[in-house]
C-alpha cells in the first residue's frame, strides 16, 4: 500500500534494478587489472556484499508486514455477512518496543476494519489501532507479543546526499505470506522535497503534510508503506511512505517521511494513545515566480533564507500581529527560519497558547512582533477549511 498517495500510479518491482546492480558487479570482476587501478578490487566487492547480508540478517527481524482488510458489498448483493466480500490490503511496520508496539503509516491502516501483523519469523497477531494521525501519515499499532527486536532510531538531519539506503518492507504482499520482508537497496536522492501539493487532490487542500521528505532510489512498491528506511548503521532514518512514477513503473524515485524532532513527537504522543495537536498562525507561503526560480538554477544563486508570505488569513494569529503579505519571516520562537516548510514545521510543533517572538524584513527593515500560536483543529473547525500554517 505504497504509491497510492501519488495518484497511485502502477508500479513494478526492482528485478532490473538488480539485474543492473548484477551486471555492474560481473563487470567489476571480469576486470580484475581496471579494478586494481581503480583501487577497487574482487575482495572490496565482496566485503561490500557481506556488510548487506549482515545487515539484512539483522534488520528484518524488526520489520514487521501488515494486511488489513475491510468488508465492500457490490451493487445488488445482499449487505448480510454472507453477501459482504473481503478486500485486502498490506503495509509494513516497524518493531518500536520489545513488547508489541509498531509504527506505520496512517494511510495503511485507515478506514479498515481488521488489522494482522506478520512478523519476521511468520508468526500473526491481530493488531490494535493505539494511535492515528492523518496530518503526518503516522500511525502505532499494538500486538499482544514479548521479546521482540525494535529497531534503533537515527537522526535524518545526519543524513546526506549520495549516502545508501536500504528499504525493507512487504512489497506486494509477499512478506505477509510466510513473513521474512524484502530487502532493497539504493541511495538518499535528495533531501527537503515538499510533495504535499502533489496530494492535496485527495485529502483536501494540505489537510495532509509531505514536507522535507527524503528521496531515495532504493525500489519501493505498493506494500511498503510504513516500513522503514535504514542507514548503513542499521538505524532508521525515514519511514517509507510514498512513491512518484510517469510510467506506473518503479522509477527509483521513492519518499519517506524523516526522523527527526518533529516525527519523534507524533510517535511519542501515539505511543501514548493521545492525539496529536499542532499549532497554527494562519498564513500561506508566496509561490516563487518561474523567472526566478530559473535564474537561479542558471547562477546558482540562492533563495534568501526565511518564509516570504503569500497570505495572511483574516481574525487568525498572524493577522492579530500585523503580519502582512510580502513579509519574510527570518526567526520563529528564536529559530531561524530556513523556508516556509521549516516555518509550517516550527509552528506545527509549538504547542497552542505559546506567545513566540517572530522577526520578519518588510520593506528592507527588520522588524519584530510577538504571535500567540492557537491550535490548528480549533482555528480551521467553523469553516472547514485547511491552510498549511
Amino acid at each position: 500500500m505504497c504509491g497510492n498517495h501519488l495518484r497511485r500510479r502502477r508500479v513494478r518491482s526492482g528485478l532490473g534494478w538488480m539485474l543492473a546492480w548484477t551486471v555492474c558487479c560481473a563487470a567489476a570482476v571480469a576486470l580484475p587489472a581496471r579494478a586494481q587501478s581503480d583501487g577497487l578490487k574482487v575482495a572490496d566487492l565482496r566485503q561490500i556484499q557481506n556488510t548487506f547480508a549482515r545487515l539484512a540478517d539483522e534488520l528484518r527481524p524488526s520489520v514487521a508486514a501488515i494486511r488489513t482488510f475491510d468488508y465492500i458489498v457490490r451493487p445488488g448483493e445482499n449487505e448480510a455477512p454472507r453477501g459482504r466480500r473481503i478486500r485486502e490490503n498490506h503495509g509494513t511496520g516497524f518493531i518500536l518496543s520489545s513488547d508489541g508496539l509498531i509504527v506505520t503509516n496512517h494511510h495503511v491502516v485507515r478506514g479498515v476494519e481488521g488489522v494482522g501483523v506478520i512478523l519476521h519469523d511468520g508468526r500473526e497477531f491481530d493488531a490494535r489501532v493505539i494511535g492515528t494521525d492523518s496530518r503526518s501519515d503516522l500511525a502505532m499499532l499494538d500486538i499482544e507479543a514479548e521479546h521482540l527486536k525494535p529497531v534503533r532510531l537515527g537522526d535524518a538531519g545526519s543524513v546526506r546526499v549520495g549516502q545508501w539506503a536500504i528499504v525493507v518492507g512487504n512489497p506486494f504482499g509477499l512478506a505477509a505470506i510466510k513473513g521474512g520482508g524484502s530487502v532493497t537497496v539504493g541511495t538518499v536522492s535528495a533531501l527537503g522535497r515538499d510533495m504535499t501539493a502533489e496530494l492535496a487532490d485527495r485529502r483536501g487542500i494540505n489537510a495532509v503534510y509531505y514536507g522535507n521528505l527524503i528521496e531515495t532510489s532504493a525500489p519501493i512498491n505498493p506494500g511498503n508503506s510504513g516500513g522503514p528506511l535504514f542507514n548503513l548503521e542499521g538505524e532508521v532514518v525515514g519511514i517509507v511512505t510514498a512513491i512518484e512514477s510517469s510510467s506506473g513503473a518503479n522509477e527509483g524515485v521513492g519518499f519517506a517521511i524523516p526522523i527527526d524532532r518533529y516525527s519523534l513527537r507524533i510517535i511519542d504522543g501515539l505511543k501514548q494513545g493521545g492525539e496529536v495537536r499542532y499549532g497554527y498562525i494562519g498564513l500561506q507561503s508566496a509561490p516563487e515566480a518561474r523567472e526566478s526560480r530559473l535564474r537561479r538554477a542558471a547562477t546558482g544563486e540562492t533563495a534568501a533564507p526565511g518564509a516570504v508570505i503569500g497570505y495572511v488569513e483574516p481574525n487568525q494569529p498572524a493577522a492579530r500581529a500585523d503580519l502582512r503579505a510580502n513579509d519574510r519571516i527570518i526567526t520563529f520562537n528564536g529559530e531561524k527560519v530556513q523556508d516556509f516548510d521549516h516555518l509550517i514545521r516550527l509552528v506545527g510543533a509549538t504547542p497552542a497558547g505559546t506567545e513566540a517572538q517572530v522577526e520578519f524584513v518588510r520593506d528592507g527593515r527588520t522588524m519584530t512582533t510577538r504571535i500567540v500560536v492557537t491550535d490548528r483543529d480549533e482555528a480551521l473547525r467553523p469553516s472547514g477549511e485547511t491552510r498549511p500554517g
